[in-house]
């Protein structure tokens, strides 16, 4: 069960790794908030140095696609690298150990990537270094959070690499992962504000430069159509397009608008009647000009062609058609024309103020004027088949360069903000005016600024305060710490005991605690010494007392064994008197009488031999009568008076 869980977790974190950076947080201006360190720092920590480089490729690997470059994978293996080395070797924390990597080495080595690789300006890379270090010390302090609430030994299997920490980092963690997430979704949620109020200043002013351009441009057409309209009522009066008036007006009309390159004058049938050829262009193009004859037949109004090259192809022209309507029939047909060159300076006169760039389409979206030329301008022409569109609340869109072509900070500085609008009904052409994001990115860039660095300040401030709450927090358990440190040896002591003291409850309660146990085992000291003292003396006491009843009972045995002793005696001597009863009553014989009450007695006292002496009144002697355990030699002895038996 230990290795699937280990291999468990790891799995599990592996694939953090890699979804903490695609589950980012875009920002406005292209920047990102990655999340993959939040997973990498505990493999890091829990799983050693190899293990978290493999972590640091996967999370690396979202970057490296979405900047189409290597350079994704250098800050996170760097990340990893520099923890793994120095975590089991530095007694510091990790929020400061990871404080020091993007202080010393993780922000130049970005400001390097956006400058040297991806070619950023400094002033659009000062914001992505910042939120880098930023969110770098945010993932820090949030995976320092974890690896303290979370069981990890446990779902590892390893409770010997259990993370030691105190109770000033667990506050320091806190606090600085409380400020920097906080302050890092308001930023993002600030910046989104802050572009959406970009965006609508950018609207109204691409809405009246727009305005203005399309009352120019259609003040310029209307009055090429207008005097051409002129011309086609003096023709329908004079009765005809052949009339001397008519051809004085067409001369006149000519001088009058240069960019007229030819005038002429069709009959009912689409016969040229007058000819001005311009000495610019070669033939017409007789495939438009009949199709727009023709349709101009078919309608009676007036028609405007796309624009096309003239024969030499150096320049575009459009044809102006008007019919000449004499008794609501056409009679013949006006065709001017007209070189749309003059087009161009007309718009750079128009935008002359504000950075815009303003290209005049076509049908087919084909350029018929533009102000900017070169690399750096909008390509109006490519708007709907080339990159993508962010289209606004307004009917302003942003404009993308395509993904795979440049990464995303780089998409959103070659972006444009594009406003498109039909100039009028009656030519096809579409006004596309944009102006590039990357002149209203500064302003992003400057509150990223400033909000960062506020940020980092507040989180450098709030590292202090949470290192000085700490101290103040923790001085009272250190200093109860202590005053336990030593509690055997001086809670004895007469004198009395100094006892920190603490604002916080939680604190003082435990302090109570401990002061209440002190009183409650001193007093079980007092009472151990008071019962040590005084054991000696019961214990002597007692002592005497078990003597004496043993002393007592011994007699009490003695008297009883003794008493036992005489009573078996006695028993004894009545059995062996009821015995020589019986031999007395039962034998006649003296001399044999005698033996058996010498042998009775013998037994009786546990002797082993024993004579019965007898008086010889004659001889005045004792003389042996009988004897038990003596031999035959018994019978001779004769004992006097005065001699000893």
């Amino acid at each position: 069960m230990t290795g699937a869980s280990f291999s468990m977790t790891l799995t599990l974190l592996l694939v953090a790794s890699f979804a903490g950076n695609y589950a980012h947080v875009s920002l406005p201006g292209g920047g990102e908030l990655l999340f993959s360190s939040i997973a990498v720092l505990p493999v890091v920590r829990l799983y050693g140095i190899w293990w978290g480089l493999v972590a640091a490729l996967l999370a690396g690997s979202y970057p490296a696609w979405l900047w189409h470059h290597p350079g994704g994978f250098f800050l996170p293996l760097c990340e990893a690298l520099w923890m793994g080395m120095l975590q089991r070797r530095v007694p510091w924390n990790l929020l400061v150990l990871n404080g020091l990597f993007w202080l010393s080495l993780g922000m130049p080595l970005a400001w390097f990537v956006y400058t040297d690789i991806f070619q950023f300006a400094s002033a659009a890379v000062r914001p992505f270094v910042l939120m880098q270090g930023v969110y770098g010390l945010a993932n820090a302090a949030l995976a320092s959070v974890l690896l303290h609430l979370l069981p990890f030994p446990r779902w590892t299997g390893r409770q010997a690499d259990a993370l030691p920490f105190s109770f000033r980092q667990s506050i320091m963690h806190g606090l600085t992962a409380c400020v920097l997430w906080p302050a890092l979704l308001l930023m993002a949620m600030h910046g989104q504000q802050r572009l959406a109020e970009v965006e609508t200043a950018i609207h109204q002013q691409l809405d009246t430069a727009a305005t203005g351009l399309i009352r120019s441009l259609e003040h310029w057409l209307q009055t090429r159509i207008q005097a051409l309209t002129t011309l086609a009522q003096t023709a329908a009066a004079a009765s005809g397009p052949s009339a001397e008036s008519v051809h004085t007006s067409t001369r006149f009309l000519r001088q009058t608008f240069a960019d007229m390159l030819r005038l002429e004058i069709y009959n009912g049938v689409g016969t040229p009647m007058v000819t001005l050829p311009s000495r610019e262009v070669g033939a017409r193009e007789e495939t438009v000009l009949t199709k727009a004859i023709r349709e101009v037949q078919d309608t009676s109004r007036l028609v405007v062609t796309a624009a096309h090259q003239d024969r030499s192809g150096q320049f575009l022209v459009a044809d102006l058609l008007v019919p000449i309507v004499i008794e609501q029939q056409v009679r013949g047909i006006i065709a001017a024309t007209i070189d749309l060159r003059p087009l161009s300076s007309l718009l750079l006169l128009e935008t002359a103020g504000p950075p815009l760039q303003v290209s005049l389409l076509g049908r087919g979206t084909r350029v018929i004027a533009r102000t900017h030329r070169g690399p750096e301008a909008l390509q109006a022409s490519i708007l709907h088949t080339y990159g993508d569109k962010r289209q606004l609340p307004t009917s302003t869109y942003q404009w993308f360069p395509v993904l795979t072509e440049v990464s995303r900070p780089a998409r959103w500085a070659r972006s444009f903000y594009v406003r498109e609008i039909p100039v009028s009904l009656i030519a096809p052409w579409t006004l596309v005016i944009a102006t590039p994001a990357a002149l209203y990115y500064d302003q992003l860039f400057n509150l990223y600024t400033r909000h960062l660095l506020l940020t980092l300040g507040f989180a450098v401030l709030t590292m202090l305060l949470a290192r000085s709450m700490g101290w103040r927090l923790t001085l009272p358990i250190a200093r109860l710490t202590d005053a336990t440190a030593t509690l055997p040896a001086t809670f004895l002591q007469p004198q009395a005991m100094t006892w920190p003291s603490s604002p916080v409850t939680d604190i003082e309660a435990l302090a109570g605690n401990f002061r209440a146990l002190v009183v409650t085992l001193q007093q079980h000291a007092y009472e151990t010494q008071q019962t040590n003292a005084t054991l000696e003396q019961r214990v002597a006491v007692r002592t005497q007392e078990l003597v004496e009843a043993n002393a007592r009972l011994a007699k009490e045995i003695r008297e009883r064994a003794q008493t036992e002793e005489l009573l078996a005696e006695r028993t004894e001597r009545l059995e062996v008197v009821r015995a020589v009863s019986g031999d007395v009553t039962r034998e006649l014989d003296l001399t044999i009488l005698l033996g058996l009450i010498t042998r009775r007695a013998m037994e009786l006292v546990g002797g082993t031999s024993g004579v019965t002496y007898l008086w010889d009144e004659t001889t005045q002697r004792l003389i042996p009568r009988a004897w038990h355990g003596l031999g035959d030699w018994m019978a001779e002895v004769r004992v006097e008076l005065g001699e000893g038996v």
